[in-house]
């Protein structure tokens, strides 16, 4: 125990004489320039007070109109960026419309026209939708302008504008195929 309090008094009594040392030459520096810097800092305040105070309204008017300009020209900028952004949205809406509508169509184009799921459609590599196409057309003597645009035909066979046209109905065919040969 003696040793423990002989490192207690030996460090209070170093502690003790640190406090009581004299300013050192850097401490001395280091306040000379704090009170510089202090003295810089008011005077370069009273001189941003006298100029506010030595103003002229047509001072206090241009500087105004410099200032609204500024803000007129950001406002400017950011009107711009904002329609830039809302004819971005606007284009992914339409893209995103586009990429729905496709996907409905496609999914018709799966469904039959009774609504059932036809699980023939999605064949692999598309074999069972061709066995289908050579059951269909040999049944009724082959393929022909008669019977491929033949209104009748397309009544009689529902499944005749899924299997050659890949449309849901002959009606949503019919369509396309004008527009393509117009």
């Amino acid at each position: 125990m003696p040793c423990a309090t002989r490192l207690d008094v030996q460090t209070i009594a170093t502690a003790a004489a640190s406090i009581c040392r004299r300013p050192t030459v850097v401490s001395k520096i280091t306040k000379h320039r704090q009170k510089q810097v202090a003295e810089k800092m008011a005077a370069r305040l009273q001189m941003e007070e006298k100029e506010a105070q030595d103003r002229t309204p047509d001072q206090w008017k241009k500087m105004i109109a410099d200032k609204r300009s500024e803000l007129e020209e950001k406002v400017g900028k950011l009107m711009e960026q904002l329609l830039k952004v809302e004819e971005e949205k606007k284009q992914m809406q339409s893209q995103n419309e586009k990429y729905r509508k496709r996907a409905r169509r496609k999914k018709l184009s799966i469904t039959s026209e009774d609504g059932e799921q036809s699980t023939e459609y999605i064949g692999r590599d598309g074999e069972v939708v061709w066995e289908q196409c050579l059951t269909l057309l040999s049944n009724v003597g082959g393929i022909s302008r008669l019977t491929v645009f033949n209104d009748d035909w397309h009544s009689k066979h529902h499944e005749g504008a899924r299997l050659l046209w890949g449309y849901n109905s002959w009606r949503e065919a019919k369509l396309y195929v004008n527009v393509f040969l117009e």
